[in-house]
């Protein structure tokens, strides 16, 4: 019975790591990505930015994204429950700003839902959503405003978070798992036929689309949530690796600690809820596309992935020293070792350049460390709020 329960174990471990593994395969292989298709006509757009308390941040936001802006395009500041001059330092670069005040639901979501609601008096074709911290590519929301117009769904430019000098080997490594997601994985899902996941920021959406969608909701990573939404609506969305925007990561132990909890409680969140979800919507509607987002949704993030691993590998291990089958050790073992496999060659092939390999061999350690936010989640119910991450100018 106890072999029979550690097989069991052992084959629902390695289904996450026999995703990852295929997705950074797909990723790495000589093959390109399904080209989208993007429209001539250059039609209206707005850029979204929700803030709160970003006055150190968004001035230098507005400088980069205005000069990459057509002579129609529109930029809406909505200053959400600010308590500092976000609204006035908008405001001093020529933009639209609208305020809102509602302590009791705070959120991107909130905010998000608050912009569009606005711009219904006067919509536009192309909403982009930009965070107040984010510097875009000089191209990025023309190409990502005809891609969506042309193909009608969203559209995720490339989003890339980078370390602090300060932050050290933690923020190093805390790079190279945001490149596996939004980079390595996003190029493998791409090639496979996946949906893209939102990652929250250079994003595009088609008026209509963004309109119908929920947007207010209490969510922590309610992007992955509105990309599966969508995704069930027959709006999947599109990855477009040519261009990108980027931000810095916390270079203090507080900053990250609390923005790394919001991401790793969310994701597992809606994880729980919407993989169940994903799967009766590709089997009511036979659309394999969505069985594959759904088995994607599973994966948990890579330390997550690797704590599991390592868990599962010592429980079969002294099971088979005591006697017991040595099947379940040694199918952990393969896995353990495809696993590895996969990370080096996403690294080889995208990280390489800015990342050293010393950064991939601290893993183990930064496993470690990342370990009482996930007990946190799994043994306290995780976190329910958003908590705004602090951030240096």
């Amino acid at each position: 019975m106890i072999d029979l329960l550690l097989t069991i174990l052992a084959a629902l471990v390695l289904v996450p790591i026999a995703v990852f593994c295929v997705e950074c395969l797909a990723a790495v292989l000589p093959w390109r990505s399904r080209r989208i298709v993007q429209s001539d006509l250059r039609l209206r757009t707005v850029v979204l930015i929700p803030a709160h308390n970003e006055e150190r941040v968004i001035g230098q936001t507005l400088k980069t994204l205005l000069p990459t802006l057509a002579s129609d395009d529109r930029v809406l500041v909505v200053a959400d429950n600010c308590t500092d001059d976000t609204a006035h330092v908008a405001r001093s670069h020529g933009v639209e700003v609208i305020e809102r005040a509602d302590p009791a639901c705070r959120g991107k979501g909130y905010a998000l839902e608050y912009g569009v609601r606005h711009l219904s008096h006067n919509p536009p074709d192309v909403v982009f959503v930009l965070d107040a911290d984010c510097r875009v590519a000089p191209a990025t929301v023309d190409v990502l405003s005809r891609q969506s117009a042309a193909s009608g769904r969203p559209v995720q430019a490339l989003n890339l978070c980078e370390a602090d000098t300060a932050a050290g080997s933690l923020g190093t490594v805390s790079e190279l798992g945001f490149r596996f997601s939004n980079l390595v994985r996003a190029v493998g899902r791409s090639r496979l036929g996946v949906p893209c996941h939102l990652s929250g920021t250079g994003m595009a959406f088609p008026w209509g689309v963004l309109a119908d969608a929920r947007l207010g909701t209490r969510a922590l990573a309610e992007d992955l949530q509105l990309g599966i939404d969508l995704a069930i609506a027959g709006h999947p969305p599109l990855f477009c690796p040519q261009v990108h925007v980027s931000s810095l990561l916390p270079s203090d132990r507080d900053g990250f600690i609390s923005q790394r909890t919001r991401w790793e409680h969310g994701s597992l969140s809606v994880a729980f809820r919407q993989v169940p979800r994903l799967l009766w919507a590709a089997t009511a509607r036979c659309r394999g596309g969505l069985g594959l987002l759904a088995l994607d949704v599973a994966v948990p993030p890579l330390a997550l992935l690797v704590t599991i691993w390592m868990f599962a590998f010592s429980v079969a291990g002294l099971a088979a020293v005591c006697g017991g089958s040595a099947l379940p050790v040694s199918l952990l073992g393969g896995g353990g070792v495809a696993l590895m496999f996969a990370v080096f060659a996403g690294w080889f092939t995208y990280c390489r350049r800015v990342i050293p390999l010393r950064a991939v061999l601290s893993v183990p350690a930064y496993v470690l460390r990342k370990l009482p936010i996930y007990a946190r989640f799994f043994l306290a119910d995780g976190q329910q709020h958003w908590v705004r991450t602090t951030r240096r100018a």
